[in-house]
């Protein structure tokens, strides 16, 4: 079972270690993760394409029991073991990783992408449909317009239209980004609404889930 409070504090003590700043190195093999859930089950698929024409490169998963609930702002202690174990399963780590939740766009600034990041020394974006925590004008309805999501006056993420006259998503920085990078890469790596990696990702989990557990 899930200790809440020491979930709490583990988050206020490794939020202490994200880095919100450009990537060091260069970026040519992006990876996406997400994890499914059926029962007391879950799947887990990561995958790492070509930069420059979103190819497929390599794909992993991993499936599991889970005994923890989720619960809201605890998310990455629910999938975190998932997502490492999977990762880890791959020949090559991605330079940058998108992370179907949010990443410093969370209570105490510590979501999944910057929990996945923290723990493996990874860049890593936090991408989701929904808004956690903040306060946001919709931007404009054309793709590429974006406005600020603030949280108590504190910018903490970006709310992006990544095609004309869709619904937005919720974009964060989770380590060792800053929000400039992770605006281009959730662009660059964007046809329809959800960057192609994580659609990908996101289909291969529900159909794994749904046929072997």
């Amino acid at each position: 079972m899930l200790n809440l409070d020491r979930a709490v504090e583990i988050q206020r003590r490794l939020r202490t270690k994200v880095i919100l700043q450009p990537p060091h190195v260069p970026i040519n093999l992006i990876g996406a993760c997400d994890v499914s859930f059926k029962s007391q089950f879950g799947v887990a698929v990561c995958a790492t394409f070509n930069l420059h024409d979103l190819t497929l490169v390599e794909t992993a998963h991993h499936t599991m029991p889970t005994y923890i609930p989720y619960v809201p702002g605890l998310l990455s202690f629910r999938e975190l073991p998932f997502i490492i174990r999977t990762l880890l399963k791959l020949q090559r780590m991605p330079d940058l990783l998108l992370v179907d939740g949010h990443g410093i766009a969370h209570p105490r600034r510590f979501g999944l992408a910057s929990h996945v990041g923290v723990v493996l020394n990874i860049p890593s974006i936090g991408c989701a449909k929904s808004c956690l925590i903040g306060e946001y004008n919709p931007p404009n309805p054309t793709r590429g317009a974006y406005s600020w999501l603030y949280d108590d006056g504190e910018k903490i993420g970006l709310v992006i239209r990544t095609a004309t006259n869709v619904n937005p998503i919720f974009v964060s920085p989770g380590h060792k980004v800053d929000f400039t990078t992770a605006y281009k890469f959730i662009l660059r790596t964007t046809k329809h609404r959800i960057p192609e990696p994580l659609r990908y990702v996101d289909i291969a989990s529900r159909n794994l889930a749904t046929k072997s557990i």
